[in-house]
């Protein structure tokens, strides 16, 4: 029998309770407005496809090999900063799998995706692409532009997300999280994440507020989601954490996304209270778009590219050379 505490708890302390996980199933919240509304109930035949779905990705996660000290890689910022993409393409390089370079554009990203986690052994928590997409996939749909679709299975998706970040963190997995780190418990996961030693990364991805508008609307028209009132709320919510996160992170890589037909790059990195600009004047635009970044440039030891140590990478060598290995292909149907 599928149920909610059967999937996503056991006798250890998740970093999502199980409260939480039973409220994103059974809130019949409109994601938009926040409030209870008949038409967004899920019907318990919805129910039952979403723990099918959680339940193979249990199965998929598990299936994983666990680490002494694994990697927790993460994006954040806001909607349309370029952050998936920066994401997968920062993985894909660190872990040496190559993806044609028109990949990383949509609407080609699901499969380039789906090239990376078949070959990295790391758990997606992404609600967008893997939450949205494995319920599409399920209903037998294409990646959708259709905003009621999304308004739909939104709380599912991030159901799925919670299960999977759950599964992951208890099994000592590899986790790679698609977020934009505004949510409440942000904070509370990290310190969870720092005190079970797993090595933290996270990329802080930028833009001016039309750049990222401008990117929301071209990728809306494509795969739904994002609705406007996140756009700068999420962003907002994300930069008063921007303290934080830099205090508990091993590293943090800055990218900043200049326009909207081009990815973001590489802009500075921090780690062990040291300052690496790579890109100057990206770095200047993402700490004026972001004053919390600027006051934090400011009680960090600037250095140079010989000086600083990149954390991440022993630990990144010492699971690569475990050669571990997915025990199905990760959403076969978008391979290259």
């Amino acid at each position: 029998m599928l149920s909610v505490a059967r999937i996503g708890h056991a006798s250890y302390k998740p970093l999502v309770p199980e409260g939480v996980l039973r409220d994103l199933l059974f809130s019949s919240k409109n994601p938009e407005t926040g409030a209870k509304e008949e038409g967004f109930a899920y019907a318990s035949k919805d129910i039952k496809t979403v723990l099918t779905l959680a339940k193979s990705e249990k199965e998929d996660i598990e299936g994983l090999k666990g680490f002494v000290r694994p990697v927790y890689i993460a994006s954040a910022g806001g909607p349309g900063n370029g952050k998936s993409t920066a994401l997968f393409q920062y993985v894909a390089a660190l872990f040496d799998v190559e993806v044609p370079e028109k990949n990383w554009l949509e609407p080609s990203l699901s499969k380039a995706m789906g090239k990376v986690f078949s070959e990295v052994p790391a758990a997606l928590v992404s609600p967008d692409r893997r939450g949205i997409l494995s319920l599409a996939m399920e209903k037998r749909r294409e990646p959708t532009s259709d905003r009621a679709f999304y308004l739909k299975w939104r709380w599912a998706s991030n159901f799925l997300s919670n299960i999977a970040m759950n599964v992951a963190f208890n099994n000592r997995r590899n986790i790679v999280h698609d977020t934009t780190m505004s949510g409440g418990s942000v904070l509370d996961n990290l310190k969870a994440l720092k005190e079970s030693d797993y090595c933290i990364a996270v990329l802080m991805q930028g833009a001016e507020g039309a750049t990222r508008q401008k990117a929301c609307d071209k990728r809306n028209k494509i795969f739904f989601q994002s609705l406007d009132a996140n756009i700068t709320a999420q962003d907002a919510a994300f930069s008063e954490k921007i303290p934080h996160i830099v205090s508990w992170a091993d590293l943090v890589v800055v990218g900043w996304r200049d326009k909207v037909d081009e990815n973001s790059r590489h802009v500075a990195k921090i780690a062990d209270g040291k300052l690496l600009v790579l890109d100057e004047e990206g770095f200047n635009n993402y700490c004026a778009a972001y004053p919390a970044m600027g006051e934090v440039r400011k009680k960090l030891e600037i250095v140079s590219e010989t000086e600083f140590k990149d954390p991440l990478i022993p630990v990144v060598k010492d699971i690569a050379s475990e050669k571990a290995v997915r025990r199905k292909p990760f959403f076969p149907q978008n391979k290259l």
